[in-house]
């Protein structure tokens, strides 16, 4: 039986732009840079494009998106906090976002996209909700948010400085440290903690 490959994850065209590169005929894992991969699938990449877009078939470069789709919202969750540097702009798109210069990066559902364009507003908002209306959504228990960024009191919290992380991975690249493993009373005491700090540092996209 004959399966229908799945839609690229970066559209031909967006508004007046045009993608420069080849539409995604697999998962395109093996381009993502191999120093953010391990977290990366650890939160549950299933599939990855980047192409630079133009200002038309032959006009000049406006810049690049990249797109990373995750297997559900949890995942996408984790990756946007892994992105997302101190410092940055909230911006309105999708369910999160933040921005610095012509940088944006945003969640919308299970996806994840890293933005740098050169566009004027009113342009690349136009862009970004074309661009979320393509991606693939998930459904089922796939699209539900997790409820441990619930938990966190919102008086008092530092936005910015809360995050949430699926494992220790992510956990560590975010900047949380895992006690050293000494002994199954040790271990048990390690996941008590581990599971205290992932608390303290989940990160609410409201």
């Amino acid at each position: 039986m004959l399966v229908e490959p799945p839609a690229p994850l970066l559209p031909a065209t967006l508004g007046k732009l045009t993608r420069t590169a080849e539409g995604n005929s697999g998962d395109g894992l093996e381009a993502v840079d191999p120093a953010q991969k391990p977290v990366l699938m650890e939160d549950g990449l299933k599939r990855y494009a980047q192409s630079d877009y133009t200002a038309g078939p032959n006009g000049p470069s406006r810049g690049s998106i990249i797109v990373y789709k995750f297997m559900d919202v949890s995942g996408a969750m984790c990756a946007y906090d892994y992105f997302r540097k101190p410092g940055m702009r909230p911006e309105k798109v999708g369910d999160c976002a933040v921005s610095s210069g012509d940088e944006l990066i945003f969640r919308s559902g299970p996806d994840v996209v890293i933005e740098h364009l050169k566009l004027g507003h009113d342009e690349k908002a136009a862009v970004n909700t074309e661009l979320i209306q393509h991606l693939p959504k998930a459904l089922g228990p796939a699209s539900l948010a997790p409820l441990l960024p619930t938990l966190l009191p919102a008086k008092g919290l530092d936005a910015e400085s809360a995050h949430y992380a699926l494992g220790p991975g992510g956990y560590q690249a975010m900047g949380g440290i895992v006690p050293k493993r000494r002994g199954r009373h040790r271990e048990v005491q390690r996941r008590r903690h581990l599971d205290a700090r992932t608390l303290s540092h989940t990160a609410d996209c409201r």
